[in-house]
């Protein structure tokens, strides 16, 4: 009967040990991926290539990330390693624990479309890629997260998209406590322009300044006299879209033949 009581005595030690063991895994698994729920998206990355490129997605592992301040001292700066990235952020100065200030960063290669960042509200940007429309495009997304020690890492999406004519667009959401963000990339057909013009207005409305240049062209933009405002006209054939002049920064807009995108180059009103 001893023998017994002694048996029975080790099955129940050893019954617990493993329930013990069993219910300290459950709780570190929890907290793992507690910690990994906790992780914010902050941003995201596109990387686009033609239907012979499109296996060469860059992995994860390979992409890494460097915090920096921007010239003004205001904003945070996110330098990706891969320079065929191209990235729209909402970047979260926190301070106690809580959002101080939001940021959005694009790539010139996008143009911001435009860009909203509301602190406690919803937090959304938006940025849209030009490309050829005689070439057909396959996109990878990345979405970028930061941990709690504010190391950054990039997540792809397991999805691409592949847009010709048409376009396309994707879209990368998450929300992690109190904190959300969504940023939308659009893809749109891209077709240079065969001029442009810099229009400037006094506050009567009245154009007082045109300035009309090739959009591969070196240009510097002088302010005029009197100006309240400028537009800069993109004029393609018959046709002209125009587009507000904010910040005295013009977008001079310039196809790359060798990538087949749009490329969007600021010049800055003097």
């Amino acid at each position: 009967m001893r023998k017994k009581s002694n048996l029975r005595t080790a099955v129940l030690f050893l019954a617990a040990a493993v329930m013990t063991l069993a219910l300290t895994g459950c709780q570190l698994a929890k907290e793992d991926q507690a910690r990994a729920q906790s992780d914010r998206l902050i941003g995201a990355l596109v990387w686009a290539a033609d239907r012979d490129d499109s296996q060469n997605a860059p992995e994860e592992s390979s992409i890494s990330f460097e915090r920096a301040a921007a010239e003004d001292g205001e904003r945070t700066e996110i330098k990706c390693s891969e320079p065929d990235m191209l990235g729209a952020y909402v970047v979260a100065e926190r301070k106690d624990g809580e959002v101080q200030s939001i940021d959005f960063q694009a790539d010139d290669r996008f143009v911001s479309a435009p860009g909203l960042a509301n602190i406690g509200g919803a937090n959304e940007i938006e940025a849209t890629l030009y490309f050829d429309p005689a070439r057909e495009f396959y996109v990878f997304v990345y979405s970028v997260y930061e941990r709690a020690d504010g190391s950054l890492y990039a997540r792809r999406d397991d999805a691409c998209c592949a847009f010709g004519k048409a376009g396309g667009g994707n879209t990368v959401e998450g929300k992690t406590g109190d904190w959300a963000v969504r940023i939308q990339f659009y893809y749109e057909p891209f077709e240079a322009c065969d001029k442009m013009a810099l229009l400037q207005f006094d506050e009567n409305d009245s154009c007082i300044s045109r300035t009309e240049f090739a959009p591969e062209d070196d240009v510097q933009l002088k302010k005029a006299q009197g100006c309240a405002y400028a537009v800069c006209q993109y004029i393609k054939g018959r046709q002209s879209s125009y587009k507000l002049v904010e910040d005295d920064t013009a977008l001079q807009v310039v196809f790359n033949s060798a990538t087949g995108i749009g490329e969007m180059k600021r010049v800055k009103l003097e």
